[in-house]
């Protein structure tokens, strides 16, 4: 499964790039998540509430690759307490499938699916053509970001912030801290480190994929104590192109990043 889903990220980002609601002006429904809770979009607007919808479904790589991002930037917003509220708004699945991907991919936000809570006629209703398609909703019924690609934590961040809504600082920075990598140099040539800044002990795995899902290189575990995390991967074996390193914690995958060989 896993090879699968790697190997058609590349197809399944390109696509995404390119997908975005057709709509100026929010439409109004109703859903229902999958803990039995109802949402109704114009109840949040008029509770001033910047909605932050998250167009998913369970089987789609990307979104797969950003779920976790997703949750670190609802984290740095207050967690729907504060003046931004993220609603996950599933396509073809049932509440059993979109449960399990929450589990999987740390999922806290509220997540509709397709079938059992009403998200099928959403996707329809703002014309949804990719996942994951990520939207901005204000107040007043407009919608000024109509993607936010890739959506990553800082692109959601930036997006969000731009047009009105507040971090929790305190929240943000520990997220941050939490999961941040950095990789350098990068475009690279023969090797590659990992800057990794840790907020407490971890045992970290490192394993890179080319873009036809296949694993070309898998680390050890080694344990890291906190702080900040320089660890070099040598690359002399790996052909020139495009590469995705994924730094994981047991199971937990903590960040997936974009590498480039020359």
């Amino acid at each position: 499964m896993k090879k699968i889903i790697l190997a058609t990220l590349f197809f399944a980002l390109i696509l995404t790039g390119r997908s975005q609601t057709m709509l100026d002006t929010a439409t109004n429904f109703t859903v229902k998540d999958v803990s039995g809770d109802t949402w109704e979009l114009f109840s949040l607007l008029d509770d001033n509430k910047i909605v932050v919808i998250d167009f998913f479904s369970v089987a789609c790589s990307g979104c797969q690759l950003y779920a976790p991002e997703i949750q670190e930037a609802y984290e740095a917003f207050g967690s729907n307490e504060g003046n931004v509220f993220f609603l996950g708004i599933d396509k073809g699945n049932h509440n059993d499938d979109v449960q399990y991907f929450d589990s999987v991919y740390g999922i806290t936000f509220p997540d509709v699916s397709g079938f059992d809570g009403g998200g099928n006629q959403v996707h329809m209703a703002y014309s949804i053509q990719g996942t994951p398609t990520l939207c901005i909703i204000l107040p007043n019924r407009y919608i000024p970001v109509k993607q936010i690609y890739p959506p990553s934590y800082e692109n959601l961040v930036d997006s969000i912030v731009s047009v009105g809504g507040t971090l929790i600082t305190s929240v943000a920075e520990k997220v941050l801290n939490e999961d941040l990598l950095v990789l350098s140099p990068n475009p690279a040539t023969s090797f590659v480190n990992l800057n990794i800044n840790l907020e407490h002990d971890r045992t970290l795995q490192v394993e890179i994929y080319n873009l036809l899902g296949e694993k070309v290189l898998e680390t050890d575990p080694e344990f890291f104590q906190q702080g900040r995390v320089i660890k070099k991967i040598n690359l002399p074996f790996l052909p020139k192109g495009p590469y995705f390193v994924r730094l994981l914690d047991g199971n937990t995958q903590l960040q997936i990043k974009k590498l480039i060989l020359k």
